[in-house]
């Protein structure tokens, strides 16, 4: 009987997540970053359509593809 309750208790606990989002006026747009393939939330005020917050930051994509090229020259005058 315990295993029946859990799931509602699910269930009860994502309809209240839903229903907190949208009294905030967010919206939760998943996509994939094209050059590293990485999964990227971006949290969007729904009202002007403003990033709120973006999962990895934009500041933390730029600073891995430059990571990543510098290690590529590095590696490349090494050979």
């Amino acid at each position: 009987e315990e295993e029946q309750r859990e799931p509602a208790k699910l269930d009860d606990m994502v309809a209240d997540l839903n229903e907190l989002v949208r009294e905030l006026h967010r919206e939760l747009q998943f996509s994939v970053d094209k050059d590293s393939g990485e999964t990227v939330i971006k949290v969007i005020d729904s009202k002007t359509d403003e990033v709120v917050r973006q999962i990895p930051s934009e500041e933390i994509m730029q600073l891995r593809k430059r990571l990543q090229e510098a290690a590529g020259v590095i590696f490349q005058d090494s050979a």
